[in-house]
């Protein structure tokens, strides 16, 4: 997507987990101590996974005298791909009477294409392969592109997501008694993208036809978090940073299909759809990370593993859902909507932070 390629250069570490405000607690036996008590600048590489909700746009319909409809997963619901991140944070400054370090930072994982492909055999009597439009067209629940009962239906499908983000935080240079626990809290940006291509062939003989749906779908979080980060000293000079935080977001779904065929069911004619839905809702965003750092040179440089949840991301629901009378010739079905669900990523790599004065 053009939005992706457009943000590759803000890059990434703002799963808001820093470790970076206690760097100057790391001091590993025998080296010499680096100085950041002022700016600091951490550059983010690793490996991440995303799972995100299921793709079903194609039905097997088992004939008989109660029709039994199952839908296929037509795409990989988890998806992996590079994280990529940048923060800075600045020399303490006075935040109402109380010493703070201010950060940006920004974080960005692209998710590689998956491809999937299903073959299915209809056969008379038995069942029949299909692929339902957007929305009804009224031929009820044989709606759909194939053929006649005993095509062959290759459905392909590709899908690619990524995710980027920026955030604006304050960390506090004030301590909790009895640990080594500092608060933090900001306000933060992301954007998750999901495109889905499905193209069909269905062939019986010297007959075929050809579909193809096409999604474009983003879900935008703006909100507010906070949470707390510590240290604690390890074995061979190397420190342990941990960090947590939850988040309130308000997520806005955008979502825009394409569906086009050379014929309907039995040679019907072609169909041509364009849909655009649009969702609001409050979701939960919770992080947390674990690093294990170490000074080399110049540098201080981690091994990192986090994960997020999002307890909002919208599903869409492919004309599933039938109005009376369910499952019979004739039925009629709500449309393509949009529906609930939950995501998360687990992400691992390596981060490296550098003083500037």
């Amino acid at each position: 997507m053009d939005i992706r390629h457009g943000f590759t250069t803000a890059l990434a570490a703002a799963f808001m987990l820093t470790g970076t405000v206690f760097l100057a607690s790391a001091k590993p036996a025998g080296a010499q101590e680096l100085n950041l008590g002022g700016t600091t600048v951490s550059v983010d590489v690793g490996w991440s996974l995303l799972r995100l909700p299921e793709v079903k746009l194609g039905y097997v319909t088992a004939l008989g005298p109660f029709n039994t409809i199952a839908r296929m997963e037509n795409a990989e619901t988890f998806l992996d791909g590079y994280h990529i991140g940048v923060g800075v944070h600045t020399n303490p400054v006075s935040l109402m009477g109380v010493p703070a370090k201010l950060g940006v930072k920004a974080f960005y994982d692209d998710y590689l294409k998956d491809n999937r492909t299903i073959v299915c055999q209809g056969a008379v009597g038995v069942q029949i392969c299909e692929l339902v439009p957007i929305f009804d067209t009224g031929a009820g629940i044989f709606d759909v592109t194939t053929n006649f009962f005993a095509s062959t239906v290759t459905y392909r499908t590709s899908r690619e997501a990524d995710n980027w983000g920026v955030a604006l935080e304050a960390l506090p240079q004030i301590s909790i008694p009895g640990a080594n626990v500092t608060p933090k809290a900001g306000i933060a940006f992301r954007r998750l993208s999901d495109d889905v291509v499905l193209n069909l062939t269905s062939v019986l003989g010297a007959s075929i036809t050809n579909a193809r749906y096409a999604q474009d779908f983003e879900t935008d979080y703006l909100g507010v978090y906070v949470g707390a980060a510590g240290s604690m000293p390890l074995p061979g000079g190397m420190t342990l940073l941990f960090d947590g935080e939850v988040g309130l977001y308000r997520a806005s779904a955008d979502y825009d299909g394409v569906y086009n065929s050379d014929q309907g069911q039995f040679g019907g004619p072609a169909i041509a759809q364009r849909a655009s839905l649009s969702e609001n809702e409050l979701a939960f965003i919770v992080q947390g990370r674990v690093e294990v750092q170490q000074q080399v040179m110049q540098f201080l440089v981690s091994g990192f593993v986090e994960g997020t949840y999002y307890s909002y991301a919208p599903e869409i629901q492919y004309n599933g859902v039938d109005v009376s009378p369910v499952g019979n010739i004739g039925s009629s079905r709500l449309g393509t909507q949009l529906g609930d669900d939950m995501i998360y990523s687990v992400s691992a790599g390596v981060r490296a932070t550098m003083p500037l004065n």
